[in-house]
């Protein structure tokens, strides 16, 4: 094999030397990448590399994520895997069975470049007919560039395949169709003709291979290699916030580039704008302004300047109900979420430029232990029948009744209906009464950290004073 990329690069030196400076490109990218991931904050640590990196592989190579649309799926599929088998077959070709003997026994290797030619055709055409002709999700200019510079290229290989049947009449032909039908259609041409054709259909080759080279890390198509590090790198239980250092340096929270974390600039970076979030999010389909892909593509062209919050559109970021939709559909591991809670965290902690009915929730969460500000001679902890569990006191079951379930009129049926079903099977239960305020799950997702810190203390501190064998609620946020 070296022998052969010896040999070639003497025969073709400008080539190489092209190659060799896309390279460096590529490197300089790569450099410019990590030094600002490590100039960013630092994330969740990541538990289980091993399982981690086999389940990252296995959902890269199965495309696992983009099956939930099946024509999305074999889209994808079909796309990988033609280009995947078209560089292996054209490592052998080129390296290792260049010529003579093992060239013309190489059928098997032709014959899955066929294919590959075939699956991968199909793919972009299904590819184009998607974002360019039914436009499901609006695509950049540099994008179709680069889907235009793989169909030119794919066509000019299949070309040349052609044409060398035509030339050279190889053994390995009856192994592959495509390339035989074309070349016996080809082959009545002028020899002359011919193998300039073959000239020209390998310069179009390297060139489409060149211009891809050098528009792959300015796209949507980079997520080809950054992909499998989303994948890698994801969050394994949605929803689980990364904490933020309250007692480190301002901001808190992400005002500029940097201060979002390693994870969040990488999911940026690795967004394949499929636009399944933002199909996903019940915001989005209501209406509202919220639009999960637009937070993650102003995030990944932010620069310098104003405040990521604002330059992602300020008001779109209330609309966020934290229900995980986004996350649970993307097919690469991206947690918009994350995001917008860092982009929250900037506005409330940093900016105090939150909504004004938020800022009364958090007086009230901080004065009376719950979002309407409601008296505990308006909760419904008396009328349940259950004894209020003191300090230094024990219980088989611990009934967290939730703000919802303390003040509102509307899940108070349901909690009486859970009471009922505990003393029906003879469980020991009760209630902290009126030592129970607010877990403050609504602060920490809207973006006060300080708050939901203090509320969570507060709350642990009052769970240790007492003992008990399993802690129910009916509330998912406070779960």
């Amino acid at each position: 094999m070296w022998t052969e990329i010896i040999y070639s690069s003497g025969v073709y030196p400008l080539l190489y030397l092209l190659w060799g400076a896309v390279g460096v490109y590529w490197l300089l990218l790569a450099g410019l990448g990590v030094r600002a991931l490590v100039r960013s904050r630092p994330g969740r640590p990541l538990d289980r590399p091993g399982r981690r990196a086999l389940e990252a592989v296995g959902e890269a190579l199965a495309q696992r994520g983009t099956w939930r649309s099946r024509l999305g799926g074999a889209m994808h599929l079909a796309i990988m895997g033609g280009w995947l088998l078209i560089v292996i077959g054209f490592v052998v070709t080129h390296y290792l069975a260049p010529r003579g003997q093992p060239w013309q026994a190489s059928g098997l290797v032709h014959a899955l470049l066929d294919a590959a030619a075939v699956l991968g055709l199909v793919g972009l055409l299904v590819a184009g007919w998607r974002r360019h002709l039914r436009r499901d999700v609006p695509a950049a200019p540099l994008d179709t560039g680069l889907w235009a510079l793989l169909l030119v290229t794919l066509l000019a290989g299949i070309a040349a395949q052609g044409l060398l049947v035509a030339i050279a009449v190889p053994v390995w032909r009856r192994a592959a169709p495509v390339s035989r039908m074309l070349g016996g259609i080809l082959s009545g041409a002028p020899e002359t003709t011919l193998r300039a054709a073959y000239g020209w259909a390998w310069s179009v080759v390297h060139a489409g291979l060149l211009g891809m080279a050098i528009l792959l890390p300015l796209t949507k198509w980079r997520h080809v290699l950054l992909a499998p590090v989303a994948l890698l790198t994801r969050h394994r239980r949605l929803g689980r916030l990364a904490p933020l250092d309250l007692d480190g340096p301002e901001p808190y929270g992400a005002l500029r580039p940097e201060d979002l974390t390693r994870k969040e600039r990488l999911d940026a970076w690795a967004c394949t704008r499929c636009g399944r979030c933002s199909a996903a999010c019940p915001a989005t389909e209501a209406g509202r302004a919220l639009d999960p892909l637009a937070i993650v593509g102003a995030l990944e062209a932010a620069r310098g300047g104003a405040p990521l919050a604002i330059q992602a559109g300020e008001g779109a970021l209330w609309d966020c109900t934290t229900c995980l939709a986004c996350a649970e559909v993307c097919p690469v591991g991206i947690s918009p979420l994350d995001m917008i809670v860092d982009l929250r965290r900037e506005r409330v902690l940093d900016a105090a430029a939150m909504p004004a009915p938020l800022a009364d929730v958090y007086r009230n969460l901080d004065r009376r232990g719950n979002p309407w500000g409601q008296t505990e001679e308006g909760a419904v902890a008396g009328s349940l029948g259950l004894p209020v569990l003191g300090e230094g006191e024990a219980c088989e079951v611990l009934v967290w009744m939730g703000c919802m379930g303390r003040h509102d009129p509307r899940a108070q049926a349901a909690l009486r209906a859970l009471v009922a079903v505990l003393r029906h099977t003879g469980v020991q239960a009760a209630t902290l009464g009126g030592a129970e305020r607010c877990c403050g799950d609504a602060a920490r997702r809207t973006g006060n950290e300080y708050l939901w810190g203090a509320l969570a203390e507060e709350t642990a501190d009052t769970l240790r004073a007492r003992q008990f064998e399993r802690l129910v609620s009916l509330c998912p946020h406070c779960v």
